[in-house]
């Protein structure tokens, strides 16, 4: 059966209450618990609503002090199910007594916030246990972004649809960007064998890393650029891990078609002046090289700034994720 299509939604921005992974935690989960307006003005519907855009987050904060942020996407509308996943922000201005699981090469650090994600999660019991839920397979750990003793992050914009999720951290600047977000991004091109888990979709996390914020030229030169859906092995790089179908293993992506810089500057548009939508057409194994599938309602458009929101002719098409707030960069287009 295809996998139906997802409709992106738009949280409010967000000027974070402090510099501080506390801070971050309580925002994501602030808007994951909201029933306020998305920012197009539409309502969000009640966060677990069956075959709606509204995830459900949850939080650990011992002495009320937040470690973690935890969301899950909601079922699909019967007779489709997806098997259960959650994704984990965490981190905290102690080192743990124990744990938490990274995925190697990247190591737990104070003030620094990692994501994972578990498959099949049991209830939850803490972040840095070996596997925070009482069962399931839990992927470990890995780095989002530098330390907020590195750098000072003002600014998060998020977005969700029916079946993943996506944030980005800002300075003040709104030149350096961060981003972290996981879910079923991808559509395998073929079922069974190992090519997609039982409920016909894969699942996986991004993240930027610690090393650099998302690069300008992050579309157009996937080698060369830091930017979120994009895998490396390199120490303290960016991440993009996929659960192996059927199994509790994971595997490095990437995406694999570039885009010109000159297709998609700021000057570039349609025969007619509008804006225009290029799919992040295939991904595959960092490794192996072998192919994976498609990107899911993310694409390509021309050279944008994070926050900004496509319209045509007074209907939304999509939202920007850019490398900037502030300045038309290389961007991705997540469709209304």
């Amino acid at each position: 059966m295809p996998l139906p299509t997802l409709t992106w939604r738009a949280f409010t921005p967000v000027t974070l209450s402090a510099n501080t992974t506390v801070a971050i935690l309580d925002a994501i989960y602030t808007n994951g618990t909201a029933t306020v307006n998305y920012a197009d003005g539409t309502p969000r519907p009640a966060p677990g609503t069956v075959g709606s855009t509204s995830w459900t987050w949850n939080r650990e904060s011992p002495a009320g002090v937040t470690v973690s942020a935890y969301g899950s996407p909601p079922q699909p509308i019967a007779p489709d199910a997806m098997i259960p996943t959650t994704y984990i922000v965490a981190g905290a201005s102690a080192l743990p007594g124990s744990g938490p699981t990274m995925i190697s090469p990247d190591a737990n650090a104070i003030n620094r916030l990692n994501l994972g994600m578990v498959k099949n999660p049991g209830a939850y019991t803490n972040w840095n246990a070996s596997n925070p839920f009482t069962s399931g397979n839990f992927s470990g750990y890995g780095c989002v972004s530098p330390a907020t003793t590195s750098i000072t992050y003002v600014t998060l914009y998020m977005w969700e649809c029916q079946e993943a999720w996506v944030a980005v951290l800002f300075n003040a600047g709104g030149t350096q960007g961060y981003v972290m977000g996981g879910g079923a991004f991808v559509a395998p091109n073929a079922s069974g064998g190992g090519n997609a888990e039982t409920d016909g979709r894969v699942y996986s996390f991004t993240t930027t890393g610690i090393t650099q914020f998302i690069g300008n030229l992050w579309v157009s030169s996937i080698s060369a650029s830091v930017g979120p859906w994009r895998g490396t092995t390199a120490a303290n790089g960016s991440r993009w891990y996929q659960f192996n179908a059927g199994a509790g293993t994971l595997r490095t992506i990437i995406r694999w078609a570039n885009a010109t810089a000159a297709a998609i500057s700021a000057t570039s548009t349609t025969p007619g002046g509008q804006f225009f939508y290029l799919p992040f057409f295939h991904v595959i194994d960092t490794v192996t090289g072998q192919y994976l599938g498609e990107m899911r309602q993310i694409g390509v458009t021309r050279a944008a700034r994070t926050g900004q929101r496509w319209d045509n002719g007074g209907t939304i098409v999509a939202y920007i994720l850019s490398s900037s707030s502030a300045a038309n960069n290389e961007c991705a287009a997540l469709l209304y």
